[in-house]
């Protein structure tokens, strides 16, 4: 029996690696408890239940009740959202203010076809910063109450709505502006796809753009958890096929982007057998990297989960003394003020 822990996060992994290749196992019944306590650390219970549960490969476990229930929250949230953010993204279109919905709900809406199969905890829509503080007002007059001490962040009920200036967070961490070509951002801009679900109009990421974003958003947070890594895996194949997606890859404007991408492709690789050129990693990832880092991250390969590897990694790829101290200083206030607002 697995317990909790790498052994336990290991054998998740190797499960999702048969769903995601369509092949769902049949689970001894002394692996489900670790299995699904692990699933649910994770945030993809509702993925699990729907590639196991609902194809009937799961055996017989109560603990499968627990991953149902993760399944009908997800997809009961999701129309919530869906129906609290329609009048709002009428008018943001009717008004011209341009926005994309970013990680969650266009992924549900492009990758997923299935709510119940992916947490979102928030919607999290950019803006132009000059737009942020009209939208702000906009969600204001439908019932949105914005956070104490978080900029830009409100929520009706359990509904949380976060609005980015830049995909960076730049007005919660200056110090990345480091990472931000003015080109490259421009071009994200002109690549928008727009697509409406249930009445509702939205606009999402190309998804060259979105796999190099969500890559640095994975690393951002050292890989922590397995719902992005999902993401990514369902992302990647359909891009990979083509010529120009490498191309992309390799012309990406920051070493930050270029070996989160690099990360990303390596863990894809080792963890889900996704078809990946040794090549290709290498010239994302490189020379970027110091043999503490790459140590580190053979540990997240394994499963574990390494603290402030992200910060570490980020601040390797910044050249400039005051720069690496200005994100430093970023980093221990963020830290300070989650600390804060937690008690």
């Amino acid at each position: 029996m697995y317990g909790m822990g790498i052994d336990a996060s290991h054998r998740l992994r190797e499960v999702l690696r048969d769903c995601l290749a369509d092949n769902p196992p049949t689970l001894p019944r002394a692996e489900v408890q670790a299995l699904v306590d692990s699933a649910l650390d994770h945030h993809v219970g509702g993925f699990l239940y729907s590639r196991l549960a609902l194809k009937g490969a799961h055996g017989s476990s109560d603990h499968f009740g627990r991953l149902e229930a993760d399944y009908r929250v997800n997809q009961l949230q999701y129309f919530q959202y869906i129906s609290s953010l329609t009048p709002v993204c009428r008018e943001l279109f009717a008004r011209k203010i341009p926005f994309f919905a970013y990680k969650g709900l266009p992924l549900i809406d492009r990758l997923y076809g299935n709510p119940g199969e992916r947490t979102m905890t928030d919607v999290d829509l950019v803006l132009h910063p000059h737009d942020v503080p009209t939208v702000h007002t906009l969600f204001q007059r439908h019932g949105f109450i914005p956070w104490e001490g978080v900029p830009h962040r409100l929520s009706r009920g359990e509904l949380s709505v976060d609005l980015h200036q830049d995909v960076f967070r730049l007005d919660r961490i200056p110090s990345r502006a480091s990472f931000v070509d003015a080109e490259w951002h421009n071009k994200i801009w002109k690549r928008l796809i727009p697509y409406e679900v249930h009445g509702c109009p939205l606009a999402a990421l190309h998804p060259y753009d979105e796999f190099a974003l969500l890559s640095w958003h994975a690393l951002k947070h050292s890989f922590s958890h397995l719902k992005w890594t999902i993401d990514l895996a369902l992302l990647f194949p359909p891009i990979a096929r083509s010529p120009e997606f490498s191309r992309y890859l390799v012309a990406l404007p920051h070493d930050s982007i270029r070996k989160s991408v690099g990360y990303t492709l390596w863990l894809l690789r080792d963890w889900f057998a996704h078809l990946v050129q040794d090549t290709l990693i290498s010239s994302l990832v490189g020379n970027r990297t110091n043999w503490i880092e790459r140590r580190q991250f053979q540990r997240i390969l394994l499963g574990a989960d390494v603290r402030y590897f992200a910060e570490w990694s980020f601040l390797g790829t910044m050249t400039n003394g005051r720069t690496q101290l200005a994100f430093v200083r970023d980093m221990i206030r963020g830290h300070v003020a989650s600390f804060s607002r937690a008690l």
